[in-house]
């Protein structure tokens, strides 16, 4: 049997033992050192935007304060009755009235339901008559979602007659009050505690938002002109959120709102728009050229044929204890009691004849 020769490079024992003692006193440092990364490392989860901020550098601006929320109010789902669609609502922490806004633009997934409850379900729409009954938008003609997308993309080519049925209607299918966002609460909520014009840093725009250069539908070949590429809206809640767990209230659909000179104005540019046009003060009035092929006379009063960047999100007024004189149940800042909200409308954009 071979008896193996002795290792002419072996260390002394006397030297290892010093070796070993360094190394396990390096490791010391590096497992502090970890373990300090890991208490200074902010914590994320549970409610969306409710997560702790990193400590800021020195030098970096104060982070916005985030108002607290009344008892009770968090977020929620609203499922659709006799369906699987779900519906996230999340709290806006205004300090005097908050109120809650969906976290994404309504989806096909939705909208779907408020059409076709004809054909889906017809024992409920027979149910929605009389005082229950709600108008709603016509079969439409041509595919409305213009083949960008249908399951979890936001309904687009909405007139706002439609957006707004569609609220009425889902508030009395859920028992809950379902409003469109007033104009005043939309930039709030938008901002998230942000000074502006965007919630996010503009040179990370991408992260945030799908605009012109940043929607289209295939990978870019080198050899052809990108301005020839298919865009259009993406599915929804893909990017990050705002601070307060909102998503794509930049670009993707732009979305209807009461605005607060009475006009109902589109809010926060959509996929078509260049990043520029995204800017939180942006807004948009009703043109006669978003109908310009439709074949009906007079025009839909419930689908653009040429305005599919035109969607909505929801809003729900956070109930104030007591009503006020007016019959307003804690309406957002910027919102108007029921009654008024009614009188809000399409108008005609004043810069129209202009262009």
């Amino acid at each position: 049997m071979t008896q193996a020769s002795p290792n002419r490079h072996a260390l002394p024992s006397p030297l290892i033992a010093v070796l070993a003692s360094l190394v396990l006193a390096a490791g010391g440092v590096v497992r502090a050192a970890e373990s300090r990364s890991t208490i200074a490392a902010p914590v994320f989860g549970g409610e969306p935007g409710a997560q702790d901020a990193p400590v800021a550098p020195k030098d970096s601006a104060p982070q916005p304060v985030k108002p607290a929320l009344p008892e009770g109010m968090k977020p929620y789902d609203i499922t659709i009755p006799g369906t699987e669609v779900v519906i996230r609502m999340v709290p806006v922490p205004h300090p005097e009235r908050p109120y809650w806004l969906s976290a994404t633009e309504v989806t096909w997934d939705a909208f779907d339901e408020f059409v076709f409850e004809d054909m889906f379900r017809p024992e409920d729409f027979a149910k929605m008559k009389g005082p229950d009954a709600v108008a709603r938008p016509s079969k439409p003609y041509i595919p409305p979602d213009r083949g960008f997308g249908h399951e979890g993309f936001p309904a687009i080519s909405l007139r706002y007659q439609s957006a707004k049925n569609f609220c009425t209607w889902l508030g009395k299918k859920t028992g809950t009050p379902i409003r469109l966002p007033g104009e005043d609460e939309w930039e709030y909520a938008c901002l998230a505690g942000a000074k502006g014009p965007y919630a996010f840093d503009p040179k990370e725009a991408k992260k945030h938002a799908w605009f012109y250069e940043h929607s289209l539908k295939r990978p870019v070949d080198p050899n052809e002109d990108p301005d020839f590429h298919e865009r259009g809206s993406q599915p929804v809640g893909k990017l990050a959120a705002n601070a307060w767990g909102l998503f794509d209230m930049h670009g993707n659909a732009a979305e209807w709102v009461d605005g607060r000179d009475g006009t109902a104005v589109l809010k926060g540019g959509s996929w078509q728009d260049d990043v520029e046009k995204l800017v939180v003060t942006g807004r948009e009035a009703w043109r006669e050229r978003w109908q310009m092929t439709d074949p009906q006379i007079p025009k839909s009063q419930w689908w653009l044929s040429d305005g599919p960047f035109a969607g909505m999100r929801l809003a729900r007024s956070w109930k104030a204890p007591k009503a006020d004189a007016a019959g307003s149940k804690g309406d957002a800042p910027g919102a108007k009691p029921e009654k008024e909200h009614e009188k809000v409308g399409e108008k005609k954009d004043p810069e129209e004849k202009k262009r």
